[in-house]
C-alpha cells in the first residue's frame, strides 16, 4: 500500500487489471489487490489466460482462477487461445507464443476503459517484481 501511494501507481476511481495464471505469486497479488480496492478506491478484475497446452491441467488452472476470484469478488475474464498454431503460423517458439499472446489478450482487455496497464507479477530467485505491461 505504502509503494503504490507513494508512487502514486493508481489513482482514486481507477481500473486495474491482475494477470492471473492461476499459480502462488498471481493469486497472492490478486489477494493483496482485493484487500486494497476499497480502501484505495479502485474498480480490479483479472484476466486469466488459458494456452490450450497442458490439457486438463490447465482446465484445472483456468476452473481455479474463476474460483478464487469469485471467492475475492473479483470479476474474472477466463481467455482461450491456441498457442501451438500460433506459434506455426508466427515462426515462434511456443514459450514465446504464449508470451505475445499473454500480453496481447491483456492489451485487448483494456481497449474501451480507463485502463492503463495490466499487473503482473513475475517470481525470480524469490524476488516479486511487479510490471505495468
Amino acid at each position: 500500500k505504502q509503494a503504490i501511494e507513494e508512487h502514486k501507481m493508481l489513482k482514486p476511481g481507477g481500473r486495474v487489471i491482475a494477470a492471473l495464471s492461476g499459480g502462488a505469486d498471481s493469486v497472492c497479488l490478486l489477494a493483496l489487490l482485493s484487500e486494497l480496492k476499497e480502501e484505495l478506491g479502485f474498480a480490479l478484475r483479472a484476466v486469466h489466460v488459458h494456452h490450450g497446452l497442458r490439457g486438463q491441467e490447465a482446465d484445472r488452472d483456468a476452473d481455479f482462477s474463476a474460483t478464487i476470484c469469485e471467492k475475492l469478488s473479483v470479476p474474472c475474464h477466463i481467455i482461450r487461445v491456441n498457442v501451438r498454431a500460433f506459434a506455426r503460423e508466427q515462426g515462434l517458439t511456443e514459450e514465446e507464443a504464449s508470451r505475445r499472446l499473454r500480453y496481447d489478450r491483456s492489451r485487448s482487455c483494456r481497449l474501451g476503459s480507463s485502463v492503463k496497464g495490466t499487473v503482473t507479477v513475475y517470481s525470480l530467485d524469490f524476488d516479486l517484481v511487479l510490471l505495468s505491461v
